[in-house]
């Protein structure tokens, strides 16, 4: 069975946000349920620019998956992607997922700044 690989975005500006939920939540949990399924779309969009391709079967697996307030990028139809990811056999790591995600921190921050913001707007009212 295939491992699980987990990694972290920063997310500036998180404190204030966790603040300013507290005082509208379901307007809250909609905005940052958005920022979440742009992130996760975007994310799986530069994780498959940096995907290493032979067959093209992992990069056609890579799929975000939604629930509320969450989103998984994983590889479907590929169970050896973290092994790809990580390195098995004698093979050198390929970290394509790792690199996607860096690649992908700028927009991110920039999806949850524009949920603080539209909170901020909002509470203004």
């Amino acid at each position: 069975m295939a491992g699980v690989l987990e990694m972290t975005v920063e997310i500036k500006g998180l404190k204030e946000f966790a603040n300013v939920i507290r005082k509208a939540p379901v307007y809250s949990v909609k905005q940052l349920d958005e920022a979440i399924r742009k992130s996760a779309v975007t994310g799986t969009r530069k994780i498959k620019e940096t995907t290493p391709v032979k067959t093209g079967t992992l990069k056609r697996g890579i799929r975000p998956q939604f629930r509320p307030l969450r989103a998984i990028i994983a590889t479907h139809n590929a169970p050896y992607g973290y092994w790809v990811h990580q390195g098995a056999g004698g093979r050198r790591p390929n970290p394509f997922m790792t690199r996607g995600i860096k690649a992908s921190e700028a927009d991110i921050n920039r999806y949850f700044t524009q949920a603080l913001n539209n909170i901020v707007k909002y509470l203004a009212k």
